[in-house]
């Protein structure tokens, strides 16, 4: 085997805002980070805000081999004491909003590119 170097480049997306569709959706942040999709309770908070009562989140999990997933009562999940799902770089869920609000969410996030 001959040793190499690879290196990938890309652009970060300029374009910080996600729009979450009614109904089922994939999404994934516009910023490369990790974090909880909604973390009230510690740890990087990715910015999603609270979540919609009867949303569902669908996150896959090598470890299960198969889709965990994340319902919200009224405004917070159903786990106890709980931030809900933890999604690594580049992660994507499906997400599920009833049609009771009748408009999209939009995931903004606030970010600098380049020298400050």
């Amino acid at each position: 085997m001959i040793p190499f170097t690879a290196t990938f480049v890309g652009e970060v997306q300029l374009n910080p805002t996600v729009v979450v569709p009614l109904g089922f959706g994939i999404v994934s942040s516009a910023i490369p980070q990790a974090g909880y999709r909604f973390g009230p309770y510690g740890g990087p908070d990715l910015g999603f805000g609270i979540p919609l009562r009867k949303e569902v989140v669908y996150q896959f999990l090598n470890s299960l081999n198969g889709y965990s997933s994340y319902q919200c009562g009224d405004y917070y999940w159903n786990c106890t004491s709980c931030s809900g799902p933890y999604l690594n770089v580049g992660e994507s869920f499906f997400n599920f909003n009833t049609f009771e609000y009748e408009a999209p969410k939009f995931w903004t996030r606030h970010f600098v590119v380049g020298p400050p």
